[in-house]
């Protein structure tokens, strides 16, 4: 009621309601859609999240329960991996060069990188 007796007030103050209105209706509109562009925009994010998700875990899903052990622990040295795991150096390198050989990475900082990659589009996914 108030609304009409304001748009009255207007009209009787020699603004066009009508253009009132339209502004209104325009802001309106504008309002919904970049609500509907956020939406649809934190849907795609999550949809990026969920196949960098898939990705990762499927370079991961290669490895053998023991390489991935030691995948886990790809910041520390070798001897520190081998000390921690109770088996050789010798040990540790070889199953390092077996995952990256089934990664097609080169170093540890790329193994990390991995590693850090899952934790991170998980945290993303569920934050």
């Amino acid at each position: 009621m108030q609304k009409i007796i304001a748009l009255i007030q207007m009209q009787d103050a020699g603004i066009n309601v009508w253009a009132v209105v339209a502004v209104c209706s325009i802001i309106s509109i504008l309002t919904l859609t970049v609500i509907l562009l956020l939406m649809d925009r934190s849907r795609m994010r999550e949809k990026r999240i969920d196949n960098r998700l898939d990705v990762i875990e499927e370079k991961l899903d290669c490895l053998t329960r023991r390489e991935r052990e030691i995948a886990q622990y790809a910041h520390l040295s070798e001897k520190e991996i081998a000390d921690l795991l109770n088996i050789s150096s010798a040990t540790v390198k070889k199953i390092k060069s077996n995952i990256y050989s089934k990664l097609g990475i080169h170093k540890a900082t790329e193994l990390i990188q991995i590693i850090n990659g899952l934790g991170e589009a998980e945290r993303k996914y569920d934050g």
